[in-house]
């Protein structure tokens, strides 16, 4: 951090809260993807969104992220989607 970078700190309870609020966001990213409700994607993702596999992007916005699970859908339509792991770390390298 640079010297004239600005500090910003927050309580804890501000903390527990938008930790609750990304866990929530990750809860209804998956049942949207698991209904197959992949219109609705956008109330739950960043227009700019990005996903990476394996080092190749493979979706750069909202847009590709449902023609992405349509796909995915096709191909393999009994899946369901579910979170094994939410780790709270996970949140604090994505912000």
């Amino acid at each position: 951090m640079s010297p004239h970078s600005p500090q910003i700190s927050f309580s804890k309870q501000f903390i527990e809260k938008m930790s609750q609020s990304h866990k929530e966001t990750i809860e209804k990213f998956t049942s949207a993807v698991t209904a197959r409700h992949v219109n609705h994607l956008n109330e739950v993702l960043a227009e700019n969104v990005e996903k990476i596999e394996n080092h190749k992007v493979v979706y750069n916005n909202v847009k590709e992220a449902r023609e992405y699970y349509s796909m995915e859908h096709e191909a393999h339509s009994s899946v369901n989607y579910k979170i094994l792991k939410y780790d709270h770390q996970d949140e604090l390298n994505h912000r």
